[in-house]
């Protein structure tokens, strides 16, 4: 008998349990429910790295050129980067609502500053001197065709296109 009885004690159903712990635990199951929803739906991975590098030079003036990210593991040259030959203010094409890592260090000559400027996004950097750098990360919410500029130096401009 007691064994028996010991029995029915362990075997708890959920039709055993009162309402409110079943009201807490399908709650429970809802939000994790959705908390994974979310992050699937949401999350776009790490930041895709574009490297602009600002220059002079007599023929062009001032630029943002491409910057291969050389020997960076995994990274493809120009990758999100695409321009002309020389690669002198190249375009830039990001995907909406993608992580964006735009890295841009002043190899200008002349040591003039300069800074990167995207209005439609907020964009717009300090200025930066003879071989410093920043990173912009930022994730583009809306679709079209922009420009990006250097306010210091009106020629040095590019588009950035957002599909």
């Amino acid at each position: 008998m007691n064994k028996r009885k010991k029995q029915n004690d362990s075997q708890y159903t959920f039709a055993s349990y009162s309402l409110r712990t079943k009201i807490i635990i399908v709650g429970v199951l809802i939000s994790v429910g959705l908390l994974l929803f979310h992050a699937v739906t949401h999350f776009s991975g790490p930041a895709r790295n574009a490297f602009l590098k600002i220059t002079y030079s007599p023929q062009s003036g001032y630029a943002f050129v491409i910057q291969s990210p050389g020997s960076v593991k995994g990274m493809k040259s120009g990758a999100g980067i695409s321009g002309s030959h020389s690669g002198i203010n190249p375009t830039l094409y990001l995907n909406k609502g993608f992580p964006e890592a735009i890295h841009m260090i002043n190899e200008d000559p002349t040591h003039s500053k300069h800074n990167f400027n995207v209005d439609e996004f907020n964009i717009h950097t300090n200025d930066i001197g003879y071989f410093q750098s920043q990173i912009v990360n930022f994730t583009p919410d809306k679709s079209g065709t922009f420009t990006y500029y250097c306010k210091n130096h009106p020629e040095m401009k590019g588009t950035v296109i957002v599909t």
